[in-house]
């Protein structure tokens, strides 16, 4: 019969030497696959100006058309539709026939405003 030595690591999670600066890292690459979808989200013309201006209120298509330069009304359609399906931007129905609806931030599109500002800090200083 053979004694083996106590188990000194039961109930304790192992941890492993990962080097984290190391893009093979699993947690990093998940953070650049997360980065990359965000600018995904972002990047197509007119999204984050449009999240920026929704965080100041409100707004329906024509009011952030008017803010907007170089977006065609299918281009903002296409960003606003791309934004709600995301869960950063909800439509408000119109109360009567003669308005078409607003557009106001839910609450992902609120946490990512204060993002937004220092990105404009950011680009303003350096582009």
């Amino acid at each position: 019969m053979s004694i083996s030595p106590p188990d000194r690591t039961a109930g304790r999670p192992v941890h492993l030497p990962v080097d984290r600066r190391s893009p093979a890292c699993p947690r990093r690459r998940e953070g650049l696959l997360t980065l990359s979808r965000a600018f995904d989200l972002l990047g197509p013309p007119g999204a984050g100006p449009i999240i920026a201006l929704l965080g100041h209120g409100p707004s329906d298509s024509a009011q952030l058309r008017d803010h907007l330069r170089g977006i065609s009304d299918v281009e903002l359609a296409l960003r606003l539709q791309d934004l709600i399906t995301a869960g950063l931007v909800k439509r408000i129905p119109a109360t009567d026939a003669s308005h078409g609806g607003r557009y106001t931030l839910d609450e992902a599109g609120k946490a990512l405003v204060i993002p937004l500002a220092s990105l404009l800090v950011w680009a303003e200083d350096h582009l």
